[in-house]
């Protein structure tokens, strides 16, 4: 007679109460650990594009202040108050007002928010450039400046403004001054400048020019990431201080020899 075999039960044990709470644990630590790097890396993008967007900005404008101030050339018979022809390009700021860095500070003459400059190139308008003979044979003024403005709240602006009319000066005549309102302006740069709540516009100091001699000229412009949007720059989104940039260039105008 043959017997039944017995069937041997297998205990299969599960996992205990505390081996899942320290897996859970120790999960959602390595969840936190890389929610924090991958915070920390969009945070450092985000910093680093908002930075290079400030940098862009003051280099556009820097950039389109020197093609522009590449036509200025000194006016032909045109005279200051005294019957003394003018024999420079750049009227402001004055040759007067050189800056000289190792004077005492209260000797110094205060920088210039904009400056004005004589060029025989009708540049706000869609008149082709005039030659070298051209301008020898039938020579005309024009008379432009260049100065920072509000941005409504955005930064401030650098646009270039036609002064007065075209003028064959022939007589004593005075530096023109007046804005041509009849001709558009073109905007050299955007956004711009420190914040400064007491300013027109929460912002201000976006430019500066220095006359180092009378043949050389420093621009200096200033950016800053409270200009930004918020989602261009960690400063904004963090509530820290704003990034601020100081950008200059030194500018010699050009030597025209036209006999």
């Amino acid at each position: 007679m043959v017997r039944p075999t017995k069937t041997l039960k297998k205990f299969q044990h599960g996992f205990t109460l505390l081996e899942m709470l320290a897996v859970i644990g120790v999960s959602s630590l390595l969840l936190v650990i890389l929610a924090s790097l991958f915070r920390t890396g969009l945070w450092e993008v985000s910093r680093s594009s908002g930075r290079i967007e400030v940098v862009r900005n003051g280099r556009n404008a820097l950039n389109q202040i020197q093609r522009i101030m590449s036509y200025a050339m000194a006016p032909s018979a045109h005279y200051d108050g005294s019957s003394n022809q003018v024999t420079t390009p750049v009227y402001t700021p004055l040759p007067s007002e050189i800056y000289d860095p190792s004077q005492p500070v209260a000797s110094r003459p205060a920088p210039s928010s904009s400056f004005r400059f004589f060029t025989p190139i009708n540049i706000l308008t869609d008149d082709p450039i005039p030659t070298a003979r051209q301008i020898q044979d039938a020579p005309q003024n024009f008379a432009y400046e260049i100065a920072q403005v509000p941005g409504n709240g955005e930064g401030m602006s650098v646009v270039l403004r036609k002064l007065s009319d075209p003028v064959a000066y022939s007589a004593p005549d005075t530096f023109p001054l007046n804005i041509d309102t009849g001709v558009q302006p073109r905007f050299l740069g955007r956004r711009l400048g420190l914040p400064d709540s007491t300013a027109p516009g929460g912002f201000d100091d976006a430019m500066f020019i220095y006359r180092l001699r009378d043949s050389s000229f420093q621009i200096v412009i200033n950016v800053s990431s409270a200009a930004i949007s918020d989602g261009a720059n960690r400063n904004r989104i963090e509530n820290a201080t704003p990034l601020q940039i100081r950008m200059s260039s030194i500018y010699n105008p050009p030597i025209y020899t036209l006999d």
